[in-house]
């Protein structure tokens, strides 16, 4: 029969390992205080070593208990530092701008009832018309990305953040806003990097509508060198993707609606017009989501994967 004391141990090591366990972060001096509190501070030794409790599994137990605790003691005080370090202040920003675009998209989604075949007779009608309309709205010469830099600059600015724009960015031929994150967080000297692409700009009429109505999507990202993920991620949308009572929406001026293409066609001063004013609005308004998702992020804990791999 085991003795009273070696069942108190028990109950003790038991303790002590659900203390441990319910913790989501443990300094090396908690365990060796909870070490102390289960053998006793003056009779760690001669616990382990008295000869009434030597022989058998005893023994081994208390000499097993003393050796683990002590390595989840320096285990836990070598780590708690990396989980819980913030991260530092934002104060200087790279910015990838955008590249423009040479394409605007184009399409009337009317419902396809009435002929055989309607569905196929509105595309082949709409990619007829997206040539011409390309034509007409030339967006090379909207210089549409140049608008979204400044317009990100000088917002940013005025909320106290240095902004740097990275002219010189690597970039693929066939994709050029498919940048390397990491590769550009590492050769710039900013507290982040922030980057913002075009992701869509055309005119769209859709199955319930019959009016034409601009659609202005842009994307941008914040990262830093400090954690794997963003600070920010996500899109504002002008025109035709809004949705009412969303953060990312900015719906489009009533002005800016047509009722057919030809209409359309007549009044291109004010589609050019629409794709400047929607961009800029919408350029604004991610700088200052951006804006705000910096300056929070220093009560933010830095996340430990990226940390420790830079060590």
């Amino acid at each position: 029969m085991r003795s009273h004391v070696y069942t108190l141990w028990e109950l003790s090591y038991s303790s002590l390992w659900y203390f441990l366990s319910t913790r989501s972060q443990v300094s090396g001096e908690e365990v060796l205080t909870g070490i102390f509190l289960v053998t006793g501070r003056r009779n760690i030794v001669s616990y382990l070593t008295c000869d009434r409790h030597r022989q058998g599994r005893s023994y081994k137990m208390r000499a097993f208990t003393a050796f683990t605790a002590v390595l989840l003691a320096v285990g836990c005080a070598s780590h708690s530092l990396t989980i819980t370090a913030p991260i530092p202040a934002i104060h200087r920003i790279a910015f990838v701008p955008p590249t423009e675009l040479h394409w605007v998209t184009f399409e009337n989604a009317a419902p396809p009832v009435g002929y055989p075949f309607q569905f196929w007779v509105n595309k082949i009608d709409s990619h007829s018309k997206s040539f011409r309309f390309n034509q007409a709205v030339e967006p090379g010469k909207l210089a549409l990305a140049e608008s979204i830099t400044e317009a990100v600059k000088q917002r940013l600015t005025e909320r106290g953040f240095e902004v740097e724009v990275l002219d010189d960015v690597k970039r693929p031929a066939s994709n050029p806003d498919n940048i390397d994150d990491d590769y550009v967080a590492s050769h710039v000297d900013a507290d982040a990097v922030l980057h913002i692409w075009i992701d869509e700009v055309g005119m769209y009429s859709g199955h319930l509508s019959d009016k034409y109505v601009p659609r202005i999507n842009i994307r941008g990202k914040l990262w830093t060198k400090s954690r794997e993920d963003s600070l920010y991620s996500d899109e504002v949308d002008y025109g035709v993707d809004a949705r009412k009572g969303k953060s990312w929406a900015i719906f489009a001026d009533e002005r800016y609606r047509w009722g057919s293409f030809d209409e359309l066609m007549s009044n291109m001063e004010d589609v050019r017009a629409a794709y400047t004013t929607g961009t800029r609005l919408a350029a604004i308004k991610m700088a200052d989501q951006v804006a705000a998702s910096a300056a929070s992020s220093a009560s933010t804990p830095g996340d430990p994967t990226r940390a420790a791999a830079k060590k």
